[in-house]
């Protein structure tokens, strides 16, 4: 049986995802070692784990460049979920 467009779409969305989940991983120790942290003054809270993961999805997201109807397409999508 031939697969959905739908179900397409969530496989290399998934693909896509399992990749820039590896690629997020290898920079946690390269933000840990950056000296932009005070690892002695980390309290052992969630805070400056959320700190890292945005600047690692920010990072990500940089590494598309999407056209000006892919930016507005995307945010539309951003609204939605």
């Amino acid at each position: 049986m031939e697969k959905t467009n739908k179900q397409v779409l969530i496989e290399k969305t998934t693909e896509m995802l399992e990749q820039a989940h590896a690629s997020m991983k290898d920079k946690i120790e390269k933000a840990c070692a950056c000296g932009a942290i005070d690892i002695d003054s980390y309290d052992g809270s969630y805070r400056l784990p959320m700190i890292i993961l945005v600047a690692l999805l920010t990072d990500e997201k940089d590494q598309y460049s999407l056209t000006k109807e892919e930016r507005k397409e995307a945010e539309n999508i951003y609204y939605c979920i």
